[in-house]
C-alpha cells in the first residue's frame, strides 16, 4: 500500500469522526461490508442515547 493512499484512508477517517463529534453521534467501523464484500468498510452512526437507556434500564 503506498504512502498517498494510506494518507488518504487516514484523511477519510478523520473527516468521518470530525463529522461524528460535531452532530455528538458515536462511530463503529466494520472491517467487512454485506454491501459489497472484500472492498468495502461499513460505517455506522449511532446516537449517544442508545447507551444511556440500556444503563438506565439494569
Amino acid at each position: 500500500m503506498s504512502f498517498i493512499r494510506i494518507t488518504k484512508i487516514y484523511e477519510l477517517c478523520r473527516i468521518v469522526f470530525e463529522f461524528a463529534s460535531e452532530w455528538g453521534l458515536e462511530v463503529s467501523v466494520l472491517p467487512k461490508s454485506w454491501y459489497n464484500l472484500g472492498s468495502t468498510v461499513h460505517v455506522v452512526f449511532y446516537p449517544p442515547e442508545r447507551f444511556r437507556k440500556r444503563s438506565q434500564q439494569q
